[in-house]
């Protein structure tokens, strides 16, 4: 037994964890051989909260506590983050969502598991469709692995959850363009000729060429994509979405333009790029965002692990505003949110798989207070 995690724990418990502890109690949570003592930690103190002992760990006093660990974590590589899965979920302590997993029941509010798990909706999967440059479609959920396309340009392989281009070198400069789209629900991953990887979050499209000739590497975005663009001095990387371009040589990024968001936030994550509005333009560094719309482009900070970490099979909300969670919902799990009340200005922090089903998400929202959810078949009603 490590006496050392048991008094980071009760300090945590109690709300007197310096930023340097939390550090090492996340450290020291991570680590498989202290997963057995956690867990009978968490216990005792789940036994405690049942039989009143714990009377000063509140809903708030727990929700701030939590809020707190996020603010003050160090950067860390999203892998990293979500090898303490376990430790973020109990983390959440809230003294309830470990409960939750345990037990089945929010201890906060009665009555409304059952209802959310009644009429549960499964996370989103690998699924997209490919149109050809000919106007053949290919459905990439059922079709098996392997070559699925040939041509005189290009050959089209099928891996698990992947599409790969091989352009052919010896053919013609005549180039058919292809779309790759994805559904609510649905995510793929694709390697462009070039070598290129592109990541499409679900209700996106990527159109591009056969193969890259010319000066430029061109391709058009609907949705979001996460891009790592292969290396080219030679010929510039253009993304072309809504009223934006997005030029690179080599570079990681990632771009947000869902038709229901009001701008075009391209993110960078390592490199360089110019991004342009056909009025201005700005060269951006790794961490920093701009948000392209027709009349402007803004800089700012970015909080680079929440803006990939869809990419990486995550939820994570840092102080991100309750329209901006439900979308990300609505996308990801095909539903139809309605609101029976003005709910704006609500901000949520929190970290989640995006294999989970969507009441687990829901419950982690409410066991944060003042909301609440009901699942009607494909509709999320919201409510205070």
């Amino acid at each position: 037994m490590s006496e050392r995690l048991k008094l980071l724990y009760q300090r945590y418990l109690d709300d007197d964890c310096t930023p340097e502890e939390l550090d090492e109690l996340r450290d020291m949570m991570a680590l498989p051989e202290h997963q057995q003592q956690l867990e009978a930690l968490m216990d005792h103190t789940w036994e405690e909260v049942k039989e009143g002992v714990q009377r000063d760990l509140t809903e708030e006093k727990a929700r701030g506590i939590f809020s707190d660990i996020v603010r003050q974590k160090k950067r860390r590589p999203v892998a990293r983050l979500w090898l303490q899965a376990a430790a973020s979920v109990a983390i959440l302590l809230f003294a309830g969502y470990y409960i939750l997993q345990r037990t089945g029941q929010n201890p906060w509010q009665q009555g409304s598991t059952e209802q959310i798990l009644a009429n549960d909706v499964a996370p989103g999967s690998d699924k997209g469709k490919l149109l050809l440059g000919d106007g053949s479609v290919i459905d990439l959920e059922n079709v098996k692995e392997g070559q699925i396309w040939k041509d005189p340009t290009v050959e089209v392989i099928k891996k698990k959850g992947e599409l790969v281009f091989v352009a052919n070198k010896n053919a013609s400069t005549d180039t058919t363009w292809n779309v790759i789209t994805t559904p609510n629900a649905g995510k793929y991953m694709v390697v462009l000729p070039d070598q290129t990887r592109v990541w499409l979050n679900a209700n996106s499209s990527l159109r591009f060429p056969s193969a890259f000739s010319g000066r430029e590497r061109k391709v058009t975005l609907t949705g979001e994509c996460y891009f790592e663009v292969a290396k080219n001095r030679h010929a510039p990387f253009k993304v072309h979405v809504r009223n934006t371009v997005v030029e690179v040589l080599g570079t990681h990024f990632n771009v947000m333009a869902y038709e229901n968001e009001p701008s075009v936030n391209t993110t960078l994550l390592e490199g360089s790029v110019r991004v342009s509005n056909g009025r201005q333009s700005r060269v951006i560094v790794p961490g920093q965002q701009v948000a392209s719309t027709e009349e402007s482009l803004q800089l700012s900070t970015a909080d680079t692990e929440e803006v990939i970490a869809w990419k990486n099979g995550l939820f994570q909300f840092n102080s991100t505003d309750l329209a901006s969670i439900m979308h990300q919902l609505e996308r990801w799990y095909d539903v139809k949110v309605i609101y029976r009340n003005n709910l704006a200005g609500k901000r949520y922090t929190g970290l989640i798989s995006r294999q989970t089903n969507l009441s687990q998400v829901l419950k982690m929202l409410e066991l944060a207070g003042g909301i609440h959810f009901t699942i009607e078949g494909k509709t999320v009603i919201v409510s205070s």
